[in-house]
């Protein structure tokens, strides 16, 4: 039998993402709230797929590290990469950051 994984979010994970809705929203990203909010639930939806996986893992660069020892690239759209960072303890996993390849962050991630 195989064990599911938890993945736990940070409170300021949880919050941007709680605020990135508004966001998307407002700089009309998207031109219906329901569109924003279903973009940042297929994030989330990524997020519970893909880490368990440990596919895409790759070591956080060191300028990046405080918000977790390890990051994987989610992609949403062909203009967008999400970059989670998080630890790992066996099927536990602890999210700390999320950014995007439009940030400064992105500057210090191998972004092929």
């Amino acid at each position: 039998m195989e064990t599911e994984s938890l993945i736990l979010y940070s409170p300021s994970v949880q919050l941007y993402l709680i605020e990135l809705v508004a966001t998307l929203y407002e700089k009309a990203y998207f031109g219906f709230e329901e569109s924003a909010h279903d973009y940042v639930e297929q994030i989330r939806n990524s997020i519970r797929a893909e880490l368990p996986k440990g596919i895409n893992h790759r070591l956080a660069p060191k300028e990046l590290k405080h918000y977790g020892n390890l990051y994987a690239k989610i992609q949403t759209t062909s203009h967008t990469t999400w970059y989670v960072f998080f630890d790992k303890l066996d099927n536990r996993y602890w999210v700390g950051f999320i950014t995007n390849n439009h940030t400064p962050q992105a500057q210090f991630l191998n972004l092929t």
